[in-house]
């Protein structure tokens, strides 16, 4: 009985450190899925995290840029009232070189101040709305309409128009044509 004992005996500890090493083992492996759990929900927070620095990274690019724009715009258009006002003071002294009747030291030098003033406008991206040929109503103000050969043609011009950077300023008054009536195709009708 000794050697049976004894063998149980040994076997005892040895069965003991087996059963430790399986609580052990499976202690482990609950630990290990628990750390595996933990990592998946921590890469989901981390590629969340992530999708949010790059929306607020393309924001804020999207921010400078608008911010960029808006402020070219803003320097490109700052002296449009400026701008409008002296378009009247050049008005008034084209009329003025209008009325002279015979060239003299002074109109050449009125003349010499309006060119310099339109360059300087110029400078500053004014231009002056053609008027020549069809009514374009994006650029033209009718103020009155006359019988002419065509539709929509610009028979007068009462005011000049300018654009600024492609913006109208000021739209330029004229008279616009509006075709004849045939007056025997008037008499058919009334018939």
């Amino acid at each position: 009985m000794t050697d049976k004992s004894e063998k149980k005996d040994e076997k005892a500890p040895e069965q003991q450190e087996v059963k430790e090493a399986k609580k052990e083992n499976k202690g482990q492996k609950k630990e290990i899925d628990e750390l595996k759990a933990r990592l998946e929900e921590e890469k989901e927070n981390s590629a969340k995290m992530l999708d949010m620095a790059k929306r607020l990274q393309a924001d804020f690019e999207n921010y400078r840029k608008r911010t960029e724009r808006e402020s070219e715009e803003y320097r490109k258009y700052a002296t449009k009232d400026l701008v409008a006002e002296l378009i009247n003071v050049a008005d008034d002294l084209e009329r003025a070189l209008a009325s002279v009747k015979e060239e003299d030291a002074l109109s050449t030098g009125v003349r010499a101040v309006r060119g310099n003033l339109m360059k300087i406008l110029e400078a500053q991206g004014l231009k002056e709305i053609p008027t020549e040929g069809k009514f374009d109503p994006n650029m033209h103000e009718a103020l009155m309409v006359s019988e002419g050969d065509e539709d929509d043609m610009v028979a007068e011009v009462y005011q000049k128009g300018y654009m600024m950077n492609g913006k109208v300023l000021r739209y330029a008054k004229v008279r616009v044509t509006k075709k004849k009536q045939d007056a025997p195709a008037e008499e058919e009708s009334a018939e």
